[in-house]
């Protein structure tokens, strides 16, 4: 049986979920320090919202920012804005 590290968690729940807040993560993830959540958001490379107060994440490599509204959209069928996301 092998091994799944947090970031390889943290990469699968983004890929099932593009936006997610810091709760979600611990649940998905287990029991570690929020510090620890941190550092591995970090090598993932991750964003968080400028809104609500930073609660939402999500990945670098999915985001694009719209010219004309300045929101923050990710590829999906429906694109969301990551505050609309996050307000779910």
């Amino acid at each position: 049986m092998s091994v799944v590290s947090a970031a390889e968690q943290i990469v699968d729940l983004f890929r099932k979920r593009p936006v997610l807040r810091m709760s979600e993560i611990e649940r998905a993830v287990g029991p570690r320090s929020q510090r620890s959540l941190f550092r591995d958001l970090t090598s993932v490379g991750y964003l968080s919202s400028y809104t609500h107060t930073g609660r939402c994440y999500t990945p670098q490599s999915i985001p694009r920012n719209s010219s004309s509204d300045g929101r923050c959209r990710h590829r999906a069928r429906r694109q969301r804005s990551m505050s609309r996301c996050c307000s779910m």
